[in-house]
């Protein structure tokens, strides 16, 4: 939030106002109001007859027609006028950084003092309304995005897979909480990117887990990668036989069954995940709707989830 809250966390619409002392500022635009109605009230009963009067700063009731309360002489008015500029809209201009209206509040303030003699009703109004358009202006430029409720819990959640999984793949912090915002604010598509991100962290500690912690490239000079560098399809052109030696290491059957059941079927997601959508989203071959985005935000959130329980997870 622009010169208020820099960080991206998730506030609410209390603390919006709160940041930027909503009351406060309605306050001070009602104020600003008020006394240009009494500068419009002085331009409508100035006659021409009264001008010299106006220009030296005092105004009576001209109109013998027009029934209403004297109003107070101008040099008073502007004086009222610089305290509350002063001491209340700058200083509050300065407390949220409405940056324009703060300089145009300085102007103002320099111009009222420096030729208080030639200040009347009309040049006092114009001052007062172009400070207002200002605050308004500056307003307008700082800019929040609404969530809908049902997507909050999304929003700047780090566990949003829960505990193990936070725990287990720490380098997937950043890709899951972002794969949140996304959902949260209505970008679908950037949202299944970042899944497939947190997946690729799921491929690599299920490689290492296998004793793959390079890939070979290349047939001819048997070049070796390490796998943080690597393909995927790389990666999953290797792991088949390191699944194999795995399992066959394994001399209990129970042991085996759960490996055979777990690490079998695992490669096959991976797959899965590359043909199904990581091709798709990394080369823009398509966007993502809403529903579709929390779909795979779900499947991923469980695949994440079964590798944290069968004992997968990153090797600092």
């Amino acid at each position: 939030m622009y010169g208020v809250q820099k960080s991206s966390r998730l506030i609410s619409l209390w603390k919006i106002m709160d940041k930027f002392r909503a009351i406060e500022l309605a306050d001070v635009i009602r104020n600003l109001a008020s006394y240009r109605s009494r500068c419009q009230t002085g331009m409508k009963l100035a006659s021409p007859d009264n001008l010299a009067a106006h220009s030296l700063g005092y105004y009576t009731n001209a109109l013998a027609h027009i029934d209403t309360a004297p109003v107070e002489p101008i040099r008073e008015l502007v004086t009222r006028i610089c305290m509350f500029l002063e001491s209340d809209v700058k200083r509050l201009c300065e407390k949220i950084n409405l940056r324009n209206a703060k300089i145009k509040i300085g102007q103002t303030l320099r111009h009222l003092r420096d030729e208080d003699s030639r200040v009347d009703f009309s040049s006092l109004d114009t001052d007062l309304r172009n400070i207002e358009e200002v605050i308004r202006s500056d307003c307008f430029n700082i800019k929040f995005i609404q969530v809908d409720p049902k997507l909050s819990d999304y929003l700047d959640n780090e566990s949003l897979f829960g505990e193990p999984v936070h725990e287990n793949f720490r380098s997937a912090t950043e890709d899951i909480k972002s794969a949140g915002n996304c959902l949260a604010v209505g970008l679908p598509t950037a949202a299944v990117f970042h899944l497939m991100c947190v997946v690729e962290w799921g491929l690599r500690a299920f490689a290492i887990d296998l004793g793959l912690l390079e890939v070979s490239v290349g047939r001819k000079n048997n070049k070796a990668k390490p796998i943080e560098y690597a393909q995927w399809e790389q990666i999953l052109n290797q792991l088949s036989e390191k699944i194999r030696v795995k399992i066959e290491s394994i001399t209990e059957w129970p042991q085996k069954q759960r490996a055979q059941e777990f690490y079998f079927p695992a490669k096959e997601e991976f797959e899965a995940f590359r043909d199904a959508w990581r091709i798709h989203v990394m080369h823009a071959h398509r966007s993502y709707g809403l529903e579709d985005a929390i779909a795979v935000f779900s499947h991923v959130n469980r695949f994440m989830n079964l590798l944290s329980k069968n004992g997968i997870k990153e090797v600092s």
